[in-house]
């Protein structure tokens, strides 16, 4: 099966209960948005995997879904961790070395790399996050399988400013288009880059020329339903 033209990546974070998100769930797939060529991932927090699973093979909803972490751990003595096989059944992506995480839980880049590892032994698609060229460099390093990578940009100064009400802090499309060449310079032409940092359905499509990009990683926008069916909407088009 070719890849699909873009990647639509909605990130909740830590937002939402069960029942808040099968309602999204339920009004996404009455929006009938999606296109053929673009693959709309929904990560949700590790125990709305399962039912939102159900649901989407149940009502056949278009859509894929995706984990916001892994353990660096394959198994064993680690309470309270998640490894990539109780993951395996559900998803198909998972975020790796997203910015919160290393700003908040300290992970480094060697860590970051292990859990990227265990991901591609697994068949799992990471989305590798990253905010300056030290972290594409050090994943240039590891040596790894670059075309089965997909590498988020997202610049720290709009991470978590995508909710509707607040100030555009996005970077300019060129900002993206500079950062993603770097990206491809160390790492390979064939690496698939997003853009992640306050992605609406108003800034979209300037940054949908950016021939570099392969799609984008939606943080705060991602929570409304209509947001986000507006931007899947907008990125079919293209």
């Amino acid at each position: 099966m070719p890849n699909p033209k873009l990647f639509l990546i909605a990130n909740w974070k830590l937002h939402f209960s069960l029942k808040e998100a099968t309602k999204w769930l339920d009004e996404f797939a009455k929006q009938q948005v999606l296109a053929e060529d673009v693959e709309v991932v929904i990560c949700p927090s590790f125990p709305l995997l399962f039912p939102l699973f159900e649901m989407v093979e149940r009502k056949k909803i278009t859509i894929k879904l995706g984990a916001q972490n892994v353990s660096r751990f394959e198994e064993g003595t680690y309470t309270g961790e998640v490894g990539i096989r109780q993951l395996q059944e559900w998803v198909q992506y998972i975020i790796v070395g997203h910015s919160e995480r290393r700003i908040h839980f300290k992970e480094s880049d060697k860590e970051v790399v292990e859990k990227i590892r265990l991901c591609l032994a697994g068949n799992l698609t990471p989305i590798v996050c990253v905010s300056e060229l030290e972290q594409v460099e050090y994943l240039a390093k590891a040596q790894l399988q670059t075309e089965r990578l997909i590498v988020a940009y997202e610049p720290l100064c709009a991470i978590s400013s995508g909710q509707l009400e607040s100030p555009d802090l996005s970077e300019s499309p060129e900002q993206a288009d500079f950062f993603s060449q770097g990206i491809k310079a160390l790492l390979g032409e064939n690496v698939r880059v997003l853009y992640g940092g306050s992605v609406r359905s108003k800034n979209i499509s300037g940054f949908l020329k950016c021939e570099s990009l392969s799609g984008f990683l939606v943080g705060g926008a991602s929570l409304d339903v209509n947001e986000f069916g507006k931007i899947v909407k907008i990125a079919g088009k293209v």
